[in-house]
C-alpha cells in the first residue's frame, strides 16, 4: 500500500499534540513496518520545519526531520501542480496535497480534516480511520 500523509499527521507526532498525537504515531509506526511506501509532498517538509523549528528550536526540528525522510519519499512534483492548484476551488494546501498524492499513485490519503479533501481521486482518511482499516 502507498500511503501519503497530510502535513497535520506529521506534525501531530513532532509536537505530540494531544489528542492526535497517539493516533498519528501509531500512523507512522504502521507505515514503517509495513507500507509499501510512504509519501509526503515537498511542501509539507518545509511547513514542518517552519512550525517545529520556531516551537521546539532548529537542532530538533533537522533531527526530526532527517528521521523522518530517512524512510518517507517526497511525492514527485512539478510546476504544473501549483499552476493546476489555483485553479482548483478548496483549501490551496489541501489541493496540493491531493494533487501530489495522485501524481506519486498513493492509495490513500490519512488526515486530520478527510472533509477538506472531498474533490481528490484518492481517499482521504483519519488516522483512527486508516488504523481500523489496516488491523
Amino acid at each position: 500500500m502507498r500511503v501519503f500523509l497530510d502535513t497535520n499527521i506529521i506534525l501531530d507526532v513532532a509536537l505530540d499534540r494531544a489528542p492526535f498525537a497517539e493516533g498519528s504515531s501509531n500512523v507512522l509506526g504502521w507505515c514503517g513496518d509495513s507500507a509499501d511506501c510512504t509519501l509526503i509532498a515537498w511542501h509539507t517538509f518545509t511547513n514542518v520545519f517552519y512550525i517545529l523549528s520556531r516551537q521546539e528550536g532548529d537542532v530538533r526540528a533537522r533531527a526530526f526531520l532527517k528521521d523522518l525522510m530517512s524512510w518517507v519519499r517526497l511525492a514527485p512534483t512539478s510546476e504544473f501542480f501549483l499552476h493546476s492548484s489555483l485553479d482548483r476551488a478548496g483549501d490551496l494546501e489541501d489541493v496540493l496535497q491531493y494533487l501530489c498524492a495522485q501524481a506519486a499513485a498513493a492509495d490513500i490519503i490519512v488526515t486530520r480534516d478527510p472533509t477538506g479533501f472531498k474533490p481528490s481521486p484518492v481517499r482521504a482518511v483519519s488516522a483512527e480511520e486508516f488504523l481500523r482499516e489496516v488491523k
